[in-house]
């Protein structure tokens, strides 16, 4: 989203340190912008009208951590026996 970019852009031309940036958040009144920038990735959401601010970051977070992540391996589901008794 070319709008969270250029809003962290900003505050990195703001700050004296730009290594200091690490989030950015705006709130209006139809809703908030938020940018978050880790590990060299940025990531960017919309919100509607009054976020639970906390959440909102956490799950940004969750997932700038998650993109390196390797996937898990999925379990092979074991055909269920049929009960004792009867015919199947």
């Amino acid at each position: 989203m070319r709008a969270g970019l250029d809003l962290m852009t900003a505050a990195l031309e703001m700050n004296a340190s730009a290594q200091e940036v690490h989030r950015v958040d705006v709130e209006l009144a139809d809703g908030s912008l938020f940018v978050l920038r880790e590990g060299g990735r940025t990531i960017t959401a919309t919100t509607g009208p009054h976020p639970t601010t906390g959440l909102v970051v956490y799950d940004l977070r969750t997932c700038l951590h998650r993109i390196d992540e390797q996937p898990k391996p999925k379990r092979k589901r074991e055909a269920r026996k049929a009960p004792e008794g009867t015919a199947g």
